[in-house]
């Protein structure tokens, strides 16, 4: 049988704690009353306890990025959608699954300054400067502090650059940072997706 304390607790701490109420295993597996325990330890078998603690990451775990804080940047998740999304009358809402990738911030670009990939959306090459890079956790969550400005955000996929939203002048996936303020994003890798 396993006892797990979210504490440290030796085997004498774990005695002495509530001696009225303490039940211990006999070396027969019999369950006996504290009280009725001889302090020889002869009625006491250790081998039948096991005491546990968590594991250090257990005790103070790292903070999902979905919930850390900034004061100016971007923030949010990167969705990995793949498959059938069409609608139906049968056809169950799909929303896509958080995912781990690069992303790249760098000054607000446009089409022609980068280098065409392998499909639609994909870029071999972006010719404006990066500005910061970034990793998504498992979840798909991330947070870059940026400074105020325009930038494009794109993300690593299949050894490529990657986005799937334009603007009027073919700036490819525009985000803005205003002063003393969080964007929060959720970028959509689609490629794989039917609609």
């Amino acid at each position: 049988m396993t006892f797990k304390y979210l504490t440290d607790m030796n085997l004498w701490s774990l005695f002495l704690s509530v001696p009225s109420f303490l039940l211990f295993f006999s070396g027969s597996g019999n369950i006996v009353p504290s009280a009725s325990l001889k302090f020889n330890f002869q009625n006491l078998s250790i081998q039948n306890f096991r005491i546990s603690t968590l594991e250090p990451n257990q005790r103070n775990p790292e903070k999902s990025r979905c919930n850390r804080l900034i004061n100016e940047g971007i923030k949010g998740k990167i969705i990995l959608q793949k498959g059938n999304f069409m609608p139906g009358p049968d056809a169950k809402p799909k929303l896509g699954i958080g995912v781990k990738r690069e992303i790249g911030f760098f000054e607000l670009t446009r089409e022609e300054q980068t280098e065409a990939g392998k499909s639609s959306g994909f870029y071999k090459k972006i010719k404006t400067k990066k500005i910061m890079r970034a990793c998504s956790d498992k979840n798909g969550c991330f947070i870059a502090k940026l400074k105020p400005g325009k930038y494009s955000m794109l993300v690593k996929e299949e050894g490529q650059w990657y986005a799937n939203s334009f603007g009027p002048n073919n700036e490819i996936s525009e985000v803005e940072v205003k002063d003393g303020e969080v964007l929060v994003v959720e970028f959509k890798i689609s490629h794989g997706a039917a609609f």
